[in-house]
């Protein structure tokens, strides 16, 4: 059975989104990624954006925050967290926005 919305488990995923994402806007990424899984697979929308494994996602991340070296902001229109059995994924609308540029995103996480 599917669960959306605020169980507990809700709460902590989009306690851990806010984390995941906000830190990166901040170019932290040693915050963002004490809460990736090591685990972790990444499709970008670039071309060349794909990772399989922490160490793969940190070192794309890397080459982002040395070639956009900048502090940006992410605004989220709405979140939504979804739980079903052992897996969970949140659903989201965001604009990013820093000094000259605004990009709005729509992010699946999970």
């Amino acid at each position: 059975m599917m669960q959306s919305g605020r169980s507990s488990e809700a709460v902590d995923m989009l306690a851990t989104h806010e984390v995941f994402w906000q830190s990166y806007a901040e170019r932290d990424l040693d915050r963002r990624f004490s809460v990736c899984a090591s685990a972790v697979t990444f499709f970008g929308t670039g071309h060349h954006e794909h990772a399989i494994g922490r160490d793969q996602y940190r070192a794309m991340n890397q080459k982002g925050v040395e070639q956009y070296p900048d502090h940006f902001s992410i605004e989220f229109a709405w979140k939504q967290a979804h739980v079903l059995s052992d897996a969970g994924w949140v659903e989201s609308e965001s604009v990013w926005t820093n000094r000259r540029t605004t990009i709005a995103c729509a992010i699946r996480s999970g």
